[in-house]
């Protein structure tokens, strides 16, 4: 008997239902997208368990619209807030800093070494980087 094929078959007539809870409220991300994303993931399942290389094409050609479209709707919604704000270059910025930021990839300069002396906090670093920078303009 073999197991696996029974099981594909199983599950490939009894799929298996999933509801997610989306914690992170996204006004981009509309009830359309949404089945669309569902979709997706059944076809990744699909493509997971058959080696059928139309499948594959066609999840891979569905990922590609499915993904402009996500970029497009953004795009559309952000110049929506931007055309409805009354202070159209902070929204802007806003719009940058919320697509743009990273928590994770802060770059802090800890300690700073100039001619072999040492700088730790950011009050000596400062004062040695406008040395450096000052020096720099004399010798010019």
């Amino acid at each position: 008997m073999n197991h696996p094929v029974y099981l594909s078959i199983f599950n490939s007539c009894f799929i298996k239902k999933c509801k997610y809870c989306n914690t992170i409220s996204n006004p981009c991300i509309t009830k359309g997208i949404k089945t669309s994303c569902n979709k997706k993931s059944v076809l990744y399942l699909k493509t997971r368990d058959n080696n059928v290389a139309e499948h594959k094409l066609y999840y891979k050609h569905y990922c590609r619209i499915l993904s402009t479209i996500i970029k497009e709707t953004r795009i559309l919604y952000y110049e929506e807030v931007i055309s409805k704000s009354k202070n159209k270059m902070k929204t802007i910025w806003n719009i940058i800093h919320k697509e743009t930021y990273n928590p994770t990839n802060e770059n802090n300069i800890k300690l700073l070494k100039i001619n072999n002396h040492m700088a730790y906090n950011q009050i000596n670093t400062g004062n040695e980087l406008n040395n450096y920078f000052l020096n720099t303009a004399e010798n010019i």
